[in-house]
């Protein structure tokens, strides 16, 4: 059960809806930057689905990073809602990662639309503030959580049933991270939004659709709420796909060490978290996939 796989087209849904709001709560003015991460991580996912072949190891790597970010889920909602709303996440990812990777992917690819809607809607609401003057290409801001939540997909892998192969949907989340990106930086302008917390979160709060709809906050926060949520149970799901024995157990020993790590405010430098990721995401599955194919010719 917990080491079925799933169709190409259910596994980049449910990365969207994990990947997208996400990348957005860490978006700002540098569309620069995200642009050019977007197209490395572009070429890790093509590189990674089309000769790699993930395990365990690379489930824990992604344990860590989500981990180390999960305290930012509290951000989804105004107020003071450490701990509570991300160990409420923790909670409901773990029981949808213990029905199976199946269930779980089922039900982010009921919520894709929604997301997805939610962020038409708000981007065409923003594109008619965009100043053109604020899009000038500008000297790229690294931003590391941007980039590793962009390498996400080539994480995947071990979920991923024999027949899928790398498609054109998984640039979805990165485009929409960028246009993201540049519609904070044409609204807010690119210095406003380095100093907000939640740039795109803040710009949402005074746009409007055609004088109808007005003040999108309230389904941005729906909206990066389930995007954790679906993160965490991508997390989890890895996890209990990669141990043979105990399934359940490993779920739910992993959503305790990721809530540990989050209450305990452990921290890992972002180079260091990058490089592990680009080890076990990328090089160590594409070259086990070469070692494998040599021994069988």
């Amino acid at each position: 059960m917990y080491s079925e796989k799933i169709p190409a087209r259910q596994l980049s849904a449910w990365l969207f809806t994990a990947l997208t709001p996400v990348l957005i709560q860490y978006t700002s003015g540098s569309w620069t930057w995200t642009l050019m991460a977007g197209a490395l991580a572009a070429v890790a996912g093509w590189l990674s689905w089309r000769f790699g072949r993930g395990g365990l190891a690379g489930g824990i790597v992604l344990l860590i990073v989500v981990g180390s970010m999960m305290k930012d889920a509290a951000r989804c909602w105004p107020g003071d809602n450490y701990p509570a709303v991300p160990l409420i996440l923790l909670a409901l990812a773990a029981w949808s990662a213990w029905k199976g990777p199946s269930a779980a992917a089922r039900t982010a690819c009921v919520l894709f639309w929604a997301v997805l809607l939610i962020y038409i809607v708000v981007f065409a609401s923003g594109v008619q503030g965009v100043e053109l003057r604020w899009l000038k290409p500008r000297r790229p801001e690294p931003n590391w959580p941007l980039l590793l939540l962009l390498l996400v997909p080539s994480s995947s892998i071990p979920l991923l049933n024999k027949e899928g192969r790398w498609g054109i949907r998984l640039l979805l989340p990165i485009l929409f991270a960028v246009a993201a990106s540049m519609i904070v930086a044409g609204v807010l302008s690119p210095g406003l939004a380095r100093e907000l917390e939640r740039p795109f979160y803040e710009m949402s709060r005074s746009l409007d659709l055609f004088g109808v709809a007005k003040r999108f906050e309230a389904v941005i926060s729906a909206a990066m709420t389930v995007g954790w949520f679906c993160l965490m149970s991508l997390s989890l799901s890895l996890i209990a796909g990669g141990v043979k024995r105990w399934p359940k157990g490993a779920i739910v020993v992993a959503a305790l060490a990721m809530a540990g790590w989050m209450l305990c405010d452990l921290h890992i430098s972002g180079g260091i978290l990058l490089l592990l990721a680009t080890v076990f995401w990328v090089a160590f599955p594409i070259l086990a996939q070469g070692i494998d194919f040599q021994k069988k010719s």
